[in-house]
Order: C-alpha cells, then structure tokens, then sequence
C-alpha cells in the first residue's frame, strides 16, 4: 500500500490557550469614552448601510508589491506598492482601467509617500542625499517641485506620512512631529504634536489638520501659519487600524477603524454614525478610500491575503440584511483568521450573513463568563468558537453544542478528512467540535543521544537522563517547573481524565516525575530571560519541543539534528504520544440555533481548499484537516532548490521523504489538548512548593490530586 492509499496522522503548532487570556479588546460599544467637551459614554450614532456592487482586483506587477499607502484625488486613485523603488499604480473611480507609474528618475530612490491635491499627484521619494517631492504631468512625465536636505528631512521610511495642501507646501510627520516645506525659499517650519500623526488633511482651502492616534486616543490638531499646532479635539476610543476616507462633505471626517467605518463631526469629534465592515463583507484591512456623501457611494481600497489589493465600490442601501437571513458567531476575541473568513462568507453569500459578538472586556476573564452565560442560557449565538476547547467537554455534555458528524458525513469531502485528528474530539462518541486546522508538537533529540527511537517511553527517557549526567539542561529554561511542563504536555490525557472525572496524581509514577524534575532543575540557561538560537539548543538542550506545523518545520528537524533525526513523542508509561492541538478556526454550532443549515453553509467553508492549505487571516498557517490539502503543502516544497535555516541548507524533501515522516508519525499515538489550561497552571504552582523545598513530595502530589479532582467534579 502505498502512502496516498492511508490516512495521515497530521502535525502543527499554536499558542496554548493561555494566550486568549491576555487578549483585550479593542473595540466595545459599551465601552466609557469621553470627547474635549467633557466625559460622556461613546455614541456610534445611527448605522448606515452600503452594500458591494462592483469589485476589481488590482493586479500587481510583482506579488511581493504590498500595497501600503492610497492618495484620492477628485477622479482618480492611487496606490504605492512596498516593492523594489516603490511602485505607483493609477486608476479612474468609475474605469477599470489601471496602469502602473514608475517614479525612479535614478537608480537608488524610492518613493516614501504619495499625496493628491484635486487630481494632481504628488510624491516624496528618498534621493540619496536629498529628498525631492515630485508632481506628475500631464504626459505622465515627473516633474521636481522641491529639494530638501537629507539631514533637513525627517527619517525616511516607506510609507512615510507625507501631504501637499493647495499652496503646494509638502508635509512630513515623524513620531510626535510634522515637518512643513514651503515652495522656493519658503523655509521649514516643525509642529509639535503629543502623539504620532496618522496623516493629514485640508477639508477647507488654507486649514491643514493633523489626525493623531496614540493609546486609546484620537487627537485633530489644527496647523497654523505661525508654527502651533492647536489641539481641536480627543475622542478616546481604542483602535489597532486607523486608515483616512477622503469624503466631500467639508464637515465631516470619516475614519477606517478597526472593524467599521465611523462618521465624525469634524468640528467637534462626535460619532455620528458608522458602517459595520464585516457584516457587509468588506475587508477591515483597508487602506483608505473616498465617501462621496452627496451621492451615497462609498469606494475603499482593502489589502488582501497574498497582499494584492482589492478596489470595492458601494453603494448606500436600507439595511444590511436584505433578503438574507443573520447569524451570530460568538467570541471572546475574534481572531484574524475567522474575520477574513467571515467576511469572505458575508460577500458572496446569497442566503445568510454573520453578524460577530464579541463577548470580551477589560476583565481578561470576564468576556469568558459573559459567553459562557449567553451558551447556558440558551440565547446564545448561532456559530460558537471553541479555540482552546476550555468548555469544550462541559458544554458538550450539557447539550449545548450540535452533533456535526451528520453534516460532515453528507460532504463530498468526508473521505478526504483525517478522521484519526477529528475523532479526537469526540465526547460520549459524537463530534461537537469540527478542527478544519490541527497542530502537533513532539519532541527533537540529537540521534547521538537517542538511537533509532524504538521502544521510546517513559522508561527510556528515565534511562537517557540518567546518562545525561548533567551535561546538557534537559530542557530549554533548565528549571524543574520547565521539566513538569514539557512532561504534563505528553502525559495530561494519562493524569487527567476529562470525561470520565478522575485524576491521577496521587501515584508513584507521577511522584517519581516530581522528584526527576527537582534533581535535573538548573538555572542558567536561558534563566535570565535572554533569547537563543537553534544552535545553542542543539548544543545545549537534551529535549526540545519540535514544532511540526508545515513541512519547512518537519525538514527543520533534519537542518539542525541532521539527516538520520526523528521526530520523537512525548513519552508516556507504554509508548509515546505526539500533542495536537485545535487552531483558531475551531467552532461548533449551538443546540438552540434556529438555523443550524445556515450555521453549516459557513463552517462548511473552512474545509475549501484555498483556506486548507493556507489558513486565512496571515497567521498560523498550520495544516489542514483534509488528506489531500496535506499533500498539497508537501509538493510545493518538491521542486524548489534548496531550504535554508539560519545559514544550514537541507536538499527539499522527496517523495520518499514525505512517506517516510508520514509513516513515522502513523507509528505514533495522537492525543488531543483537552485539559483547561487553569489545571495545567495549578499543578505547576503546586509543584513550586516542593521544588522550593516548603513541602515534601508526597504532601505536594495530594494536595494536586485532590485540588484536580475537585476542578473536574465542578
């Protein structure tokens, strides 16, 4: 049989759920803001609505030509690309026609910004010894309007915040400053602000504004002609991503914030409507754009995935829904991932849109109450994240999740999946919980050490850190809570037993774990909290955590412990187990939805192709859960020359390279992280008494087992 004839046993690597547990969000309606005129709680006014009529993807010369920086001008847009000498591509609102402008006059420049005054375009590009801002004329040629002293000019970065107001004077911001040229002989003239300038504008002929964010505060300062910069308002609100909306309505500011869209009053700061992105379908990833108010045409600029840019075109509409029908996916934070999805479901699909409630605070646990209420309650939302699968089991067993092995089992695709990944999340022998992408984590060791692998447990780890003798640390960190930890990740499903309610910490395996921990725990290594590289690893570090997310990281293993290395598990009483986990798409439908098809129109959408082999949202590319996807990502690596890491260079893996470490990995065990990661925290405190010598090792494994146990009863 060959290995395209069985299933895989899949692998990659994210983030413990404890990362959920910093994550703050940074949008919330409710949330208590003030303006300059006083403390008041924040209004989003009125909800407006547009809708996506017509759309064009902007075609970059080069894939590598990130789009960063737009410039609007009366009939025009255009669009500077991050690439080689920085790139300008130029189009009509209502054509669709594009070209690409080249503004390298000579070799070593590039363009740091770009700004528009009606439908003229201006540039600031980098000169070597000066820095020139350019305008294009009419035969597309680029003329020099003004010549600046490198040393006169703020640091040159790309995009830099750079505009030209009416009189043709160029602007420049760095950090808390703005920097003014006049033309000829005008001079410079510096403003200071209290916070970074995220660009400028001139609603009204001779008044040039700043807008500032910093914090949780958006600032409009005023640019005066004798130098001050007066501060016009604040609006605290907390944003990530601030991006400009040229609009034609001299009163009113309109900002790209985050996940909407807000309409300010421009003399006074206040909201006085918004237009929810994602709900629309439309990207919050966007550039900037121009709102013609008179018209209610919205056009905006988003960066796409394989950082192209897209070019959309709405138009205002009298609700969101239209004919379609809501559903509600719920978070604690909503992920990038699951927002670029989301929003990729909400364009294009015809029967139903999702709205997203994000349930977090200020309170890093309180956003997980306030969920895990609306779910009990039976009013929660339609879609549920279980990224991290802390209630997974508990609501699982209360019925408040949908079976979805039916829904599955009626795709096409249900062959194509890796059932030995998604049966691990099986609860009384249903699946509540669908993994459309997995991660797996074992162990690296240096062959010099651990031979061919076979009969690879706990004993013979006992046995290789006995030989050790203490010449290497025996994992990265050297401390014996570091030991505990890479040992809990192996041997949770041993110790813990989540549906069945038991642990088992009060027994002399586990005491022995302890007391190995104590005897092999150093400081040094790492101990001072300073980084390292995979070199001091290898050379200094008996066990590693390998990290077996795409096929670069399984050929890592070769570049570094060489060609004969192995990817062991961890190593439990019979064998050894390799650590999945779930990835930031995982979700189940609630029990009382009303519109459980409609629910899986949208997760059905997460086993696509496309999104299999390269998970949305930019992060976590991690392996799908469907055969052939898994595949997919080993061929691309097929044919290229060579990998490198850090200065090693592997040859690219062969067929039988693959087949070999999928084979490998087919002899291991697979165990999914359902333990809630607070019982994963106690058992290290706990444990500290003992290592810190305030308590014996037999007190300390009690009081772990009754303190589990008595988690799991609740």
């Amino acid at each position: 049989m060959g290995l395209r004839d069985v299933r895989i046993r899949g692998f990659q690597m994210k983030k413990r759920p404890c990362a959920r547990a910093v994550i703050v969000m940074s949008f919330i309606i409710a949330a208590l803001c003030c303006t300059a005129c006083g403390s008041q709680e924040l209004s989003f006014g009125e909800e407006r609505y547009y809708g996506v009529k017509a759309e064009e993807e902007l075609g970059y010369a080069d894939e590598r030509e990130q789009p960063v920086q737009i410039a609007v001008g009366e009939s025009h847009v255009w669009t500077l690309t991050a690439g080689s000498g920085g790139i300008v591509y130029e189009r009509e609102f209502e054509a669709e026609a594009l070209r690409s402008l080249g503004s390298q006059q000579e070799d070593k420049e590039f363009v740091m910004g770009i700004s528009a005054v009606g439908d003229q375009l201006y540039a600031c590009v980098s000169c070597g010894e000066t820095v020139q801002v350019r305008k294009l004329s009419g035969d597309g040629q680029w003329e020099t309007d003004l010549s600046i002293p490198w040393e006169e000019a703020p640091e040159q970065l790309q995009p830099t915040v750079f505009f030209v107001d009416g009189k043709e004077n160029a602007y420049m911001a760095a950090e808390g400053e703005v920097w003014r040229y006049a033309p000829g002989e005008g001079g410079k003239t510096v403003y200071q602000l209290k916070e970074p300038a995220a660009f400028l504008q001139e609603k009204k002929p001779g008044v040039v504004e700043a807008v500032a964010k910093s914090g949780g505060e958006i600032t409009l300062y005023t640019l005066g002609d004798d130098g001050k910069a007066k501060k016009k308002w604040t609006l605290k609100l907390s944003t990530g991503n601030l991006a400009p909306i040229q609009t034609d309505d001299a009163d009113t500011l309109v900002l790209a914030v985050d996940n909407r869209i807000l309409f300010l009053d421009n003399n006074s700061g206040k909201i006085t409507a918004y237009f929810d992105c994602i709900s629309a379908g439309v990207s919050t990833d966007l550039l900037g754009g121009l709102c013609q108010v008179s018209r209610g045409i919205l056009y905006l600029e988003e960066k796409t995935a394989d950082q192209g840019g897209r070019w959309l075109k709405l138009t205002q509409q009298g609700d969101v829904q239209g004919d379609r029908t809501l559903l509600v996916y719920g978070t604690v934070d909503l992920s990038a991932a699951m927002k670029e999805r989301i929003v990729s479901f909400n364009r294009t699909n015809p029967d139903y849109y999702i709205a997203v409630e994000e349930y977090g605070s200020e309170d890093p646990w309180a956003g997980k109450i306030r969920l895990q209420a609306a779910v009990t309650s039976g009013n929660g939302p339609d879609i549920l994240d279980l990224y991290g699968a802390e209630n997974y089991i508990s609501y699982a067993e209360k019925g408040y999740l949908e079976d979805l092995e039916p829904y599955l089992l009626k795709e096409d695709f249900s062959d194509d999946i890796l059932w030995q990944v998604q049966d691990l999340y099986r609860v009384d022998g249903k699946l509540y919980m669908q993994v459309p992408h997995f991660s797996m984590r074992g162990l690296a060791i240096h062959p010099e050490y651990a031979g061919d692998g076979e009969g690879w447990n706990l004993a013979s780890f006992l046995q290789l850190v006995e030989r050790n003798r203490g010449e290497k640390y025996i994992v990265a960190g050297s401390t014996a809570r570091a030991i505990l930890y890479m040992l809990l990740e192996g041997l949770q499903g041993e110790l813990v037993d989540m549906e069945g309610k038991e642990s088992h910490f009060d027994t002399p395996e586990f005491i022995r774990l302890l007391e190995l921990c104590k005897e092999n725990g150093k400081t040094g290594f790492m101990a001072d909290g300073m980084s390292y590289g995979p070199e001091e690893i290898v050379d200094k570090v008996l066990f590693s955590s390998q990290y077996l997310n795409v096929p670069m990281s399984c050929m890592e293993l070769y570049a570094y412990y060489g060609e004969n290395a192995l990817p062991y598990g961890y190593p439990i009483g019979d064998g050894q187990v390799f650590l999945v986990e779930n990835n930031q798409d995982a979700c189940g439908i609630s029990s009382s939805s009303g519109n459980k098809e409609g629910a899986w129109e949208f997760l059905r959408t997460l086993y696509e192709e496309d999104y299999q082999v390269e998970m949305s949202g930019g992060i976590n590319v991690s392996w799908g859960i469907r055969e052939s996807c898994w595949y997919r990502m080993w061929d691309s690596y097929l044919s290229v020359d060579g990998l490198g890491f850090n200065g090693r260079t592997v040859d690219p893996p062969t067929e039988e390279d693959v087949e070999r470490f999928a084979k490998m990995l087919l002899q291991g065990k697979l165990t999914a992280n359902l333990v809630p990661y607070d019982v994963t925290e106690l058992v290290l405190e706990e444990a500290e008494a003992y290592f810190s010598g305030d308590r014996s090792v037999t007190e300390t494994a009690g009081i772990i087992q009754n303190r589990v146990q008595l988690i799991l009863e609740e």
